[in-house]
């Protein structure tokens, strides 16, 4: 969609262009260029309008209301909230995006996660099904909010994530700050980062199938991927964390995930602009998470069985 800055700067390049070729030829006068603007202006005018018109398509109240459901009565003004910050360009888009929310809220543990509009977006402009949205959905719903549990505790693999980032980056801040209870919100919040325009179309597409294929282990091994191409920048995070938890506790925590909050966003600028190589070399980053986590859980998992037939 054209913004209005974008759409304000359209015209001004438009002036200057004509004004350039106004420069170079005695020969147009005030007359035209004033006609030549004008009509350069009424064009940007007129795709703004059109724009704006397209964004106000999107009726989300009349969107959930087309649902008929009793379903996620408690989650709806979340979903309204979040399908209102998702640029969606039609009311169709509006339509299927809340229903595919829905229907997965419905079919799962009847809970909503903030952030999933952008899975939802993501898969309607991929042609991703609604049975592979309601995967992936319930694999990050698994993930923060594991079934049977009252609210959001560390994943089974936190252990073996926080293993992989020490042996990516070295600090003396990194182990306090890797106690899931100080640092653990702080990334499992961001995950739905990772489907924000910020990346590439391409990386998006492969990080919904990287979750649907592999769950809890390929969210981390995202997040993993993230920290090791932009270490440089999670190490300056360390740096400004400073103080005993036990001294500051609730403040310390609080400085803690605002921080690594901060590391998401600084990470944008960097996938711009858009490169083969460097989004060929992010994905092999998460292929080689991918099976370290594998290989460290199963190394665990065998661990525990040989520690429990040794008790027999």
């Amino acid at each position: 969609m054209l913004s209005v800055p974008l759409g304000a700067a359209a015209v001004l390049l438009a002036f200057a262009t004509v004004a350039g070729h106004a420069g170079h030829s005695s020969r147009v006068g005030h007359t035209s260029v004033h006609a030549v603007c004008a009509g350069h202006a009424g064009r940007a005018a007129s795709q703004l309008q059109a724009a704006a018109l397209d964004q106000a398509q999107c009726n989300v109240a009349e969107a959930l209301r087309k649902q008929d459901s009793n379903h996620c009565v408690r989650e709806r003004n979340t979903i309204s909230n979040d399908l209102q910050r998702t640029s969606l360009r039609s009311q169709k888009d509006c339509d299927d995006a809340a229903w595919l929310l829905v229907v997965a809220c419905e079919s799962s543990h009847g809970a909503y996660v903030q952030g999933l509009n952008y899975v939802a977006k993501l898969a309607m402009e991929s042609a991703f099904s609604q049975d592979q949205f309601g995967v992936v959905y319930k694999k990050i719903l698994d993930f923060l909010i594991p079934s049977g549990a009252p609210d959001v505790k560390q994943p089974a693999l936190w252990p073996t994530f926080t293993k992989l980032v020490e042996n990516i980056v070295s600090h003396r801040q990194l182990k306090t700050v890797l106690a899931y209870e100080i640092a653990g919100h702080a990334f499992v919040e961001q995950w739905a980062r990772l489907f924000e325009h910020w990346l590439p179309l391409v990386l998006r597409q492969e990080a919904f199938r990287i979750v649907e294929k592999y769950g809890d282990a390929g969210i981390l091994a995202l997040t993993l991927a993230i920290i090791k191409t932009h270490k440089s920048r999670f190490k300056e995070v360390l740096d400004f964390i400073d103080g005993d938890p036990d001294e500051r506790k609730f403040s310390f925590k609080s400085e803690v995930r605002a921080k690594f909050r901060g590391l998401f966003e600084d990470a944008r600028p960097s996938w711009w602009p858009f490169s083969r190589t460097r989004n060929k070399k992010f994905l092999d980053e998460v292929a080689l998470a991918t099976r370290q986590i594998q290989n460290l859980n199963n190394e665990g998992n065998r661990m525990m069985k040989n520690t429990l037939d040794g008790k027999r």
